[in-house]
């Protein structure tokens, strides 16, 4: 699943979900906006550097390496039950396959307009803010809950 896209990003999140989602988007409350995530299962929306513009979007499968220009850095569980992950903003997405299962998915924004989305497979993955243009939260004090978008 290695590859890169470009991705017309939009007020300022793009949203990464198994494509057999219904309602793939999530409505942001101001915690979300803080931790940069919204996370339902299936379906996680993240913050980007920049309100709108294209971004280079990276995909890795089982990478260790952070790399030192994501201004943002986040962990959450991720699973696709359909195999079929798609990588979206409000108007521009783009589909990759990986295998059905639960994974760490690791988000990296730079502010240079770059994401790195890297999928491991893991049996208990976490939820963790490791860097941030913000202060970052405790991990007990992450919103876990998030609303679809209708």
């Amino acid at each position: 699943m290695q590859g890169s896209q470009v991705l017309e990003v939009s007020y300022g999140q793009i949203s990464v979900f198994d494509a057999a989602t219904s309602t793939p988007f999530s409505l942001w409350e101001d915690r979300h906006v803080h931790q940069g995530f919204t996370w339902r299962e299936g379906a996680v929306g993240f913050r980007t550097m920049a309100e709108n513009g294209p971004f280079h979007v990276t995909l890795t499968e089982g990478s260790t390496g952070v790399s030192e220009s994501s201004v943002l850095l986040v962990d959450v569980p991720f699973l696709s039950r359909s195999g079929k992950v798609v990588v979206a903003s409000v108007a521009d997405e783009f589909e990759v396959r990986i295998g059905a299962g639960s994974y760490q998915l690791r988000y990296g924004c730079s502010a240079d307009h770059r994401i790195v989305l890297d999928w491991t497979q893991c049996i208990k993955p976490v939820f963790r803010v490791t860097r941030s243009d913000r202060p970052i939260p405790n991990d007990s004090d992450l919103l876990l809950v998030a609303h679809p978008a209708l």
